[in-house]
């Protein structure tokens, strides 16, 4: 079979005799249905790097003068260097929070 998940099925049907036989009627669905997950997993990695660079972004623009120097560095070693971004930020106060009431 040419399509890759007919393929990696066909692939574990042949090497079925090998499997522990507890687990070799559900080796076919797992194996199909792991590939699937790290298939739909894969998809969601990139989402949850944009919106922590975004958290971060508004952090930065809340408690920096230069917040995008801080963000672009951020992007650039992909947040490691935000560890000692928020190291420096950490006694600071909140630009606009100082005639409000924090939630905290």
């Amino acid at each position: 079979a040419w399509i890759p998940i007919a393929n990696s099925a066909l692939m574990v049907k042949i090497v079925q005799d090998k499997i522990h036989p507890s687990i070799r009627e559900y080796a076919v669905p797992l194996y199909v249905g792991l590939l699937l997950a790290n298939l739909v997993l894969s998809f969601l990695a990139p989402l949850l790097l944009a919106a922590s660079f975004y958290v971060m972004f508004l952090i930065f623009k809340q408690y920096s003068e230069n917040y995008v120097a801080h963000f672009i560095i951020s992007i650039f070693t992909l947040q490691i260097s935000s560890l000692v971004s928020l190291f420096m930020m950490r006694n600071r106060p909140a630009k606009g929070l100082e005639a409000k009431e924090t939630f905290l």
